[in-house]
């Protein structure tokens, strides 16, 4: 894949993110290993405007490589790279507000249910990590006891995924939501016996 074509498959997964009410207008963030380097969305840009020009490209330190005038690196910025520190394997990394898991991170519930089992074989449990403050290293100094053995992590307010690939990362969040929907309309229903 050329830089190009890395971009332009960031600006297609916060568009469908957006479209599938994973993230507003503004929010949430995407990024991905390029060769030596890493390229993250834009802080504050809408979703459906985004242009390849305006992806942002760092190296493995944070220092920024290209930024069209005007835009900088979402403040998420360092929690990515600390994913792809942790995580070797990864190649992009994504991070929502999806209703359900935001939902289930609010009130410190992992993501684990037999409600889908095909899910929970292909994927596991979708673990709480301790709350930190957005933009800072608090939100992923846990990282290190929750990513190394799964793909995704909820971060008490949100969701943070890694993935080997965007267009894996994209399936496994629209199974996750369904299954994250599916907990919900379950646990609305009741326990079962």
């Amino acid at each position: 894949m050329t830089a190009s074509e890395v971009k332009r498959k960031i600006i297609e997964v916060v568009q469908t993110e957006y479209k599938n009410g994973m993230v507003n207008m503004f929010e949430g963030n995407v990024s991905a290993r390029f060769e030596d380097r890493f390229f993250i969305t834009p802080s504050q840009v809408e979703k459906m405007s985004m242009e390849e020009d305006m992806i942002i490209e760092i190296d493995k330190d944070g220092n920024i490589l290209y930024a069209k005038e005007g835009y900088k690196p979402s403040s998420e910025l360092f929690m990515h790279l600390e994913v792809y520190k942790l995580r070797p394997d990864v190649n992009a990394v994504v991070h929502n507000h999806s209703l359900y898991a935001t939902a289930f991170a609010v009130n410190n519930m992992p993501l684990e249910t037999d409600a889908l089992t095909e899910a929970n074989i292909s994927f596991g449990p979708i673990p709480v990590v301790p709350y930190g403050t957005p933009g800072t290293d608090k939100i992923y100094k846990d990282f290190d006891k929750y990513l190394i053995d799964n793909w995704a992590v909820l971060p008490l307010h949100d969701e943070r995924r890694g993935e080997e690939k965007t267009e894996e990362r994209n399936r496994r969040a629209c199974t996750g939501q369904q299954r994250r929907n599916t907990e919900l309309q379950r646990t609305k229903q009741g326990q079962r016996e």
